[in-house]
């Protein structure tokens, strides 16, 4: 219901002569509350989760501490706070594998949507 209320609002915004004026607030708006785009927490988390399911080795937590680190650079956070969020993430799954090996696409979604929010929830709270 607000989601529509909303996208009435900005069509009635796009019908007006000043249109171009709303367009250049609105996109200000959306770069000042979404600096960083999604991507750079996304790939970083597919690959915890998607590593220990695919091919669980040494390498693999190294290197996710390593983006953890450079997502901290990058956002400002304490230093290996990310890291840690996404060896977490990892460990999770491995521990899970048994289970999650031959599972359907829906629960392996509903999986990667509880990681991605136990994720912030360790990283946020």
């Amino acid at each position: 219901m607000m989601l529509r209320r909303l996208y009435d609002w900005t069509m009635d915004l796009a019908a007006k002569p000043n249109a171009m004026l709303w367009l250049a607030v609105l996109a200000f708006a959306e770069s000042s509350f979404f600096p960083i785009p999604p991507d750079v927490l996304i790939i970083p988390l597919v690959l915890a989760f998607a590593w220990p399911l695919i091919r669980p080795s040494i390498l693999a937590p190294l290197a996710l501490f390593v983006l953890g680190l450079m997502l901290d650079l990058l956002l400002y956070t304490p230093l290996g706070l990310w890291g840690l969020v996404l060896l977490c993430v990892y460990a999770a799954i491995l521990v899970s594998r048994n289970f999650l090996m031959g599972q359907e696409t829906r629960v392996l979604f509903v999986w990667y949507t509880v990681a991605v929010l136990g994720a912030f929830f360790l990283a946020y709270v």
